[in-house]
């Protein structure tokens, strides 16, 4: 794995070596007016076109939602890409060497172990998903997700798994791959046993919803209690990988078809983004629990323009619903919250009316300012 910085000289080789106009060709189709071309931004949704780009200058802008910039600038918002993952990307297509200048001893190390961290959020996922569907402790779990009307397809697609109620179970397998312990603990994954020393599970006889980063990355996880335990969901706490008033559930699918509508559906909850996205809904993301942040209201503003608030019909699910239009509104959103009949929650609404209703339903139930 490499560390640091990229050059500058790498940055403008790269820049050099593509023509704005044939890579971003790939995403808009481009008519030339004048000095410049132009056509319909992939960014907001528009019937006149007013996305334009210079060849000149080799630089792009929208002047119906103020989006610009250079090439790197384009790939990494169509893409979800970080700036190095989109240097690396357009290198990659013209034979470009990448090689970073060196970081100091502080950043090295941080880089490091998030890569480890990573790298250990991903198998703890896939020994999850493995335990629900493939053990016998799995069952009940897979039973009570099979009741919500979850569908195997649904817990393949959302990687969902369970934790069993055994204290050591992630420790035990992390311990065996050589991963450091004390690092998973400062990663969220484990906790440091109260009395005496050693680890225990963070996890316990727990649904578990890996929550990702925009690129899809397992970084947190929330974890739904199957018995009596409280608090009845469980989010990972915040470390280096994850900061819960900058992540969104399901960010990561549900943007290509935010992008598209310009258009995103905001839940409250797991279930309800994933029950909705079997309805047709795959425009739908959620907060992790807590309260919406201008954090997530400019992260949403960035893929789309129309933003509906669906939350549970019940009296705090629609103040809670209330209560985010002003956070949402002033980012440039605009903003309807859905209002679901008979108090019912997005997740109660998909399982009465069915799969192939629910779409065309929900989005034509009248919208409140």
């Amino acid at each position: 794995m490499r560390y640091g910085r990229i050059p500058e000289e790498v940055i403008d080789a790269v820049l050099k070596r593509h023509d704005i106009v044939d890579v971003i060709g790939r995403h808009v189709h481009l008519s030339k007016q004048g000095h410049y071309m132009k056509g319909l931004c992939p960014f907001h949704s528009e019937k006149s076109p007013s996305f334009t780009v210079t060849p000149d200058k080799q630089i792009y802008r929208c002047f119906g939602c103020n989006v610009g910039g250079n090439l790197i600038r384009f790939i990494m918002e169509i893409e979800g890409l970080s700036f190095s993952e989109a240097v690396t990307k357009l290198a990659e297509e013209v034979d470009i060497p990448i090689t970073w200048e060196e970081a100091s001893e502080e950043q090295t190390e941080q880089q490091q172990e998030k890569v480890v961290l990573l790298k250990a959020y991903d198998f703890a996922a896939k020994l999850y998903h493995y335990i629900l569907g493939n053990t016998e402790q799995g069952k009940a779990a897979k039973g009570y997700l099979t009741s919500r009307g979850i569908s195997d397809k649904l817990i393949d697609a959302f990687q969902i798994g369970y934790a069993p109620a055994m204290w050591d179970t992630l420790v035990q397998q992390l311990d065996k791959r050589e991963y450091a312990l004390p690092l998973m603990e400062k990663g969220g994954l484990i906790s440091a046993k109260q009395e005496g020393s050693g680890y225990v599970d963070k996890f316990r006889e727990r649904i578990m919803f890996p929550i990702c980063d925009s690129t899809g990355k397992v970084i947190a996880f929330g974890g739904r209690a199957m018995g009596d335990a409280q608090p009845k969901y469980l989010n990972s706490p915040e470390s280096l990988l994850f900061n819960k008033s900058r992540t969104m559930y399901n960010l990561h699918q549900a943007r290509p078809n935010m992008r598209k509508l310009q258009q995103a559906v905001l839940f409250e909850g797991y279930v309800d983004v994933i029950k909705a996205w079997e309805a047709g809904i795959s425009n739908g993301v959620a907060t992790m629990g807590t309260a919406l942040t201008k954090e997530h209201a400019a992260l949403l503003n960035r893929n789309a323009d129309q933003i509906v608030v669906c939350y549970d019909g019940d009296n705090a699910g629609q103040s809670a619903a209330f209560k985010s239009i002003p956070i949402l509104e002033e980012t440039g959103s605009r903003v309807t919250v859905a209002m679901l009949p008979d108090g019912k929650d997005p997740d109660d609404y998909v399982s009465t009316y069915g799969l192939t209703d629910s779409y065309g339903k929900l989005l034509s139930l009248p919208y409140h300012r």
